[in-house]
């Protein structure tokens, strides 16, 4: 059987088409469109959410943006605002190196008041104060200017605005300061009372700015003011008739300084709120946020193409900030609690407000502090006051309160009763309990929040005042002598 052999070419199978390219591009379409519905959602209940809270801040506390705090300020003629005289002193006296050594903080920071200084501290005020009599001059004339306002000009994205001159003004502090212990040591007491009027006036001079950081420098200045007043009152006897306005003013800052702490923290919120508005407006980008650190990264700019993944939480901080307003509202004894609780929230918070939210905790504290140290130097002038015209420390407040002298007794900031005063060996104390709000006897440290620690201000009896100087501290980085 023969067999036929076919010549047919054989059948082409056609090239498989390659479908992956398609997967790929479907997988990538789709996830674009999930991303972009996704984005598009966040936007939108950020906004609603956003108006809501908004809305909700509208209604507890009218007139809070930043435009409306800044529109409210007082405004004081040149002359009678102290802001401009501080800026005038900085001008004359700048900084001073001397006062930056080591080894000047070695001898200062443990200055014990009834003790005179010793001719190592004598030389190195001396040196702190040469060529510095104008400065000193014009720094004294603050003491009848108990008014300021520092012009804000606030940057478009609030967190730089610029606050050199409110940062110069810790210069006017310090040169009064040094003023005051000069003058006493050299036994002009109520010249040395002045000083410290005038720079309680000069830390005054942040007034009614709504931002947190110049509320804390006007608490440094307080501190200075008050510290310095303690180691004036030591040093000898001065007169009532330059206590008497140097009470007064104290009485006044213990009214003013509350309303500022609740006007800063007004601030920061509106400051916040001016923020998200400019990166709304397109003004900034989102990166901003991102460069809080430092140099913001790329991760932090591309966010600038979708800032809604970052300003959907501002309602959460708004939300959060409203209640930081309301609690500084509070009695004082209640505030750091309340503060408390609202920061161990804020891990649980949105992004943003984990970003931004102000530690108020440590805000609040130093105002605490600040309020304790007023109310006690309030109790400790008074009752010097009362020692000239009675020859005798008064038992209590409530005594001060009888012979016309305080209206009330203070009540302590951190626990609510009545202020302390007690009886020493060699004087009297008036003082509040601390953040552990447990009275330790009057073991006042007024530079620190540590528990087992009072806060508060020491009267000493007269033969305890003015003591012979201690002996320089001394300074083991020093080179032996001949080396």
């Amino acid at each position: 059987m023969d067999t036929q052999i076919s010549t047919a070419a054989p059948a082409i199978r056609a090239p498989r088409r390659r479908r992956w390219p398609w997967y790929v591009m479907s997988f990538v379409g789709l996830l674009l469109i999930i991303l972009i519905a996704g984005y598009a959602y966040l936007y939108w209940t950020g906004a609603r959410e956003t108006e809501s809270a908004l809305t909700e801040t509208d209604r507890l506390d009218p007139d809070w943006r930043l435009a409306d705090l800044e529109a409210k300020r007082e405004v004081l003629r040149p002359e009678e605002n102290s802001a401009l005289q501080v800026t005038k002193v900085y001008g004359l006296a700048r900084h001073n190196a001397r006062t930056w050594n080591n080894d000047f903080t070695l001898q200062f920071e443990k200055l014990e008041a009834p003790y005179e200084l010793n001719e190592l501290q004598i030389q190195m005020l001396r040196e702190a104060r040469a060529d510095m009599q104008e400065a000193l001059v014009e720094a004294g004339k603050l003491k009848d200017m108990p008014k300021g306002r520092f012009p804000m000009k606030w940057s478009a994205d609030w967190i730089t605005t610029n606050l050199n001159d409110q940062q110069n003004a810790r210069r006017a502090f310090e040169l009064l300061q040094h003023d005051a212990w000069v003058r006493a040591q050299t036994g002009d007491l109520d010249g040395a009372v002045e000083s410290c009027r005038a720079c309680m006036n000069g830390a005054r001079s942040l007034g009614d700015e709504p931002i947190l950081i110049s509320f804390l420098i006007r608490v440094a200045g307080d501190h200075g003011a008050l510290q310095a007043l303690e180691r004036v009152l030591a040093q000898g006897r001065p007169s009532d008739t330059a206590l008497a306005p140097m009470q007064a003013l104290i009485e006044q800052e213990i009214i003013d300084v509350q309303k500022q702490w609740t006007n800063a923290m007004r601030g920061e919120r509106g400051g916040q709120q001016h923020l998200m508005q400019a990166i709304a407006d397109g003004k900034i980008g989102i990166s901003r946020l991102g460069g809080l650190g430092g140099n913001a990264g790329l991760g932090d700019k591309v966010t600038d193409f979708f800032p809604a993944v970052m300003t959907h939480g501002y309602p959460s901080l708004l939300r959060h900030m409203n209640q930081v307003v309301e609690a500084t509202k509070l009695p004082l004894e209640q505030q750091r609690d309340r503060l408390l609780e609202l920061e161990k929230e804020i891990p649980r918070a949105s992004i943003l407000a984990r970003l931004m939210a102000p530690a108020v905790q440590k805000v609040g504290n130093a105002h605490l502090r600040d309020q304790a140290m007023l109310r006690s130097a309030l109790v400790a002038v008074a009752a010097e006051r009362f020692r000239i015209k009675n020859e005798r420390w008064p038992e209590s407040p409530a005594e001060l309160v009888k012979a016309g002298l305080i209206a009330e007794a203070p009540v302590d900031p951190y626990d609510g009763a009545a202020l302390r005063w007690r009886r020493f060996p060699d004087g009297m104390a008036a003082y509040g309990v601390g953040i552990d709000k447990t009275d330790d006897g009057g073991n006042i440290n007024n530079r620190s929040d540590e528990k087992g620690f009072d806060v508060g201000l020491k009267v000493w009896d007269l033969p305890r005042r003015r003591q012979p100087a201690r002996l320089p501290v001394p300074d083991e980085n020093a080179l032996p002598p001949g080396r």
